[in-house]
């Protein structure tokens, strides 16, 4: 096999094996379908509003948001993602999610990062696990505010990850008050310590994690398992290239081994002037 078609299929086999993982992963869970040059660092360390104190001295505090969203006087608000600087918080907006509204330009949407209450209601079997994030938004310039959208947006929201984190299972939870949450159907995705939902109302959200130690749903590791298949394909597949080279140069060498020697050349003949015998 030629130089160029070994590359050539070595080529074709890496690709292969990115689009059969790649489907693999995406049925498990969507917050696994990410390009594979995002790379497989682990998410950065989360921040608290109130720091358990074993972290209390490398903790920095979350980031809020402020973020405007334009109206358009008939189809209401353009696409848009929004996301607090630490990335711990964010909501996508679709076409129209919100409904336009006459004299106003704009809605002014806030997200802000709080420490769960000592008086928190919360689903049975669950404990809250890192912050409570308000989302609002009032209409600009009339200020009434805004409470529900029009069609469903995707809220994410980060959550800490801990000693015990991979035995549990999380979910969103969400409340109108800060008081009373309840469970939304949601995503988890624990390589990126994320949890994602659709939502149509806006208010207090937190991530809750079940509290009897029940291991997470294939979708959880999905990413994890993807990201280890990969990987140790990619080195079988280098390790097999490079075993298939050392065995051609091997060979090359024998073969060169084994020729007989090379005969000398004859010498050259004198092309010079002939001498006369008559001189």
């Amino acid at each position: 096999m030629t130089d160029s078609r070994r590359a050539l299929v070595v080529g074709l086999t890496v690709v292969a094996a990115y689009v059969v993982l790649a489907g693999v992963s995406g049925r498990l869970t969507p917050l696994a379908r990410r390009p594979l040059l995002d790379g497989f660092a682990p998410p950065p360390p989360y921040n608290f509003v109130s720091p358990p104190p074993d972290l209390a001295s490398t903790n920095k505090r979350p980031a809020a948001g402020k973020f405007t969203i334009a109206l358009d006087p008939t189809a209401g608000s353009e696409p848009k993602v929004v996301a607090t600087s630490d990335f711990q918080a964010s909501i996508a907006l679709a076409q129209g999610a919100i409904a336009p509204q006459a004299g106003d330009s704009s809605v002014s949407l806030v997200i802000t990062p709080t420490a769960p209450g000592p008086s928190i209601v919360l689903p049975s079997g669950l404990q809250m696990a890192g912050n409570v994030y308000r989302f609002t938004a009032i209409y600009r310039p009339s200020g009434d505010p805004l409470t529900r959208l029009r069609q469903d947006a995707q809220l994410v929201l980060a959550y800490p990850l801990r000693s015990h984190t991979l035995a549990f299972r999380h979910t969103l939870l969400s409340s109108p008050d800060g008081r009373s949450f309840t469970a939304v159907t949601s995503t988890d995705s624990i390589a990126q310590q994320l949890v994602q939902a659709n939502v149509q109302e806006l208010g207090y959200f937190a991530v809750g994690q079940s509290s009897t130690g029940t291991p997470t749903p294939s979708g959880s590791v999905g990413h994890v398992v993807f990201s280890v298949l990969l990987w140790a394909l990619l080195g079988l597949i280098v390790v097999a290239f490079l075993l298939t080279e050392l065995r051609r140069r091997r060979n090359r060498n024998r073969s060169r081994a084994s020729r007989p020697p090379r005969r000398p050349p004859p010498p050259k003949r004198d092309r010079g002037r002939r001498l006369d015998p008559w001189e």
